[in-house]
């Protein structure tokens, strides 16, 4: 009975209070406060048994289970959230797809989680589809094949829609048709305030600037979003992985440099690189392409330094469904500990500069440290660096250097070996980091992320949340 009444007085206070008001709540009243009935919400405790099982994310290394996790099914539910959680002076993250690299996605007292709002209305008279803002890259993307249409997303299925396209969105089809964000035609956003804004170029246009790769969780709570697809042409799909000695390897790693400024826009090949036994290297080449198949074999035979045989089992045609099935195969969720640092490159590497990567990453213990390199340009480049807030247009590519750390691994041994390898990739690279690969080692992060961009973002900041409500360790009010 005693509890029906506090749900009562709480949905009650939820209209009443202003934000302002939560000053007056010390934090031991928002950390027991029970929470209220709301529709389209379930909240679950610290203490259920199903918590764990929510709070799990990419970045194990930052898995936090919050006293409260509310899961969201609608904007309204969202909004009402939002409200209790500033009237009892609680601390929150938002959560769509939980695949921050630095755990933004994760708290210790809230999570507003929003991934059961994964639904997908796709209208093919306007060509555009509307998706949930907890919806999956994968399950959009198989989606939209099965429609016979793309949208140029990124390549882990498990990534979520919203924070993906607001850091900007890089993806296989990035160099045909741009970033993610750049299909972006409208959203919805919950506000500091708790007001539900939709989001457009004609419609709170400051706004829709910043929400095209100014990150996550910084101007307010995206609840679903809504891009122009694209037909999608033939496409063919290339996953080629070899051991090479340091000598060809040097040799790839220089061509694919170099090759990869002057291909079609429709073919998009990441590099992967990792040290194996010995002075022997794993390579991997893996990606989109829409060049016919006799000449991508050559291409790929000249690049690859073999033959046009040994490649052309590495090419394999099929409808957009049968593509992107093989591009993401599984919805599985990977979990791991993470050292990450990336950089992006306006033009190719020098040959010495290419040897000092090479060599850095032979001082590696075998098989530790991996570098994927991912090319840019073509219709990323056809946007201003201030057309959107994602500055990066006239990066030719991304470099990241990552390791996964096992339970039994020297863990400082590999921290310094990645460390070595930042300072080797940093001396020819730009300064600037992608922001969806958030890095908690860098300094200077914020005009890292949004280079000239940043001073327009700050303001948006402040003449939207001036008091900061929503905010991380990168937020752009601590940039």
């Amino acid at each position: 009975m005693f509890r029906s009444k506090l749900y009562l007085m709480l949905n009650r206070r939820e209209f009443t209070l202003s934000t302002g008001a939560s000053a007056l709540l010390t934090p031991s009243f928002a950390a027991t406060t029970a929470p209220p009935l709301i529709d389209g919400v379930e909240f679950i405790s610290a203490t259920d048994q199903q918590a764990e099982r929510f709070t799990l994310g990419y970045a194990r290394a930052f898995d936090r289970i919050p006293r409260v996790r509310a899961l969201c099914s609608s904007a309204d539910a969202v909004a009402k959230t939002l409200k209790w959680a500033l009237n009892t002076g609680r601390t929150f993250a938002i959560r769509s797809g939980g695949h921050s690299f630095a755990g933004f996605s994760q708290h210790e007292d809230l999570v507003i989680d929003l991934r059961r709002m994964n639904s997908l209305r796709f209208e093919p008279t306007t060509g555009e589809v509307t998706v949930g803002a907890g919806a999956l890259l994968g399950q959009v993307a198989r989606s939209m094949a099965q429609s016979n249409a793309t949208i140029p997303g990124g390549i882990c299925a498990t990534v979520g829609m919203a924070g993906h396209t607001l850091g900007g969105g890089i993806g296989y089809f990035g160099r045909r048709d741009g970033l993610l964000s750049d299909q972006l035609v409208s959203l919805r956003i919950v506000t500091a305030s708790g007001e539900l804004l939709h989001i457009a170029e004609d419609s709170h246009p400051d706004l829709f600037w910043a929400c095209r790769g100014g990150g996550t969780g910084n101007f307010g709570i995206v609840t679903d979003l809504t891009f122009r697809v694209q037909r999608p042409q033939p496409m063919q799909w290339v996953r080629f992985t070899a051991p090479v000695e340091a000598i060809r390897a040097a040799e790839i790693l220089f061509l694919w440099q170099h090759r990869t400024q002057t291909w079609p826009r429709d073919t998009v090949l990441h590099l992967r690189l990792a040290k194996q036994t010995g002075a022997s290297f794993l390579i991997t080449l893996e990606g989109l392409s829409g060049w016919s198949g006799d000449d991508l074999a050559s291409e790929l035979a000249i690049l690859l330094r073999t033959t046009s045989d040994e490649v052309q089992r590495a090419i394999y045609p099929g409808t957009m469904s049968e593509l992107i099935q093989r591009m993401m195969p599984s919805d599985a969720f990977i979990r791991a500990d993470l050292l990450n640092h990336s950089h992006l490159y306006n033009g190719p590497m020098g040959e010495r500069a290419t040897l000092d990567v090479l060599s850095t990453l032979l001082d590696h213990p075998a098989g530790r440290v991996n570098l994927n390199i991912e090319p840019l340009g073509g219709a990323v480049a056809d946007k201003a660096p201030n057309a959107t807030a994602f500055p990066h247009r006239e990066a030719s590519f991304a470099i990241q250097s990552q390791v996964i750390l096992r339970d039994t691994d020297n863990r400082e041994a590999l921290t310094a070996s990645n460390e070595a390898m930042r300072g080797v990739l940093e001396a020819q690279a730009t300064g600037g980091v992608y922001a969806n690969y958030p890095d908690l080692s860098l300094s200077d992060w914020g005009r890292k992320y949004w280079g000239n961009n940043l001073p327009r973002l700050k303001e948006i900041k402040a003449r939207h949340d001036p008091e900061t409500v929503f905010d991380h360790a990168h937020s752009i009010a601590r940039a």
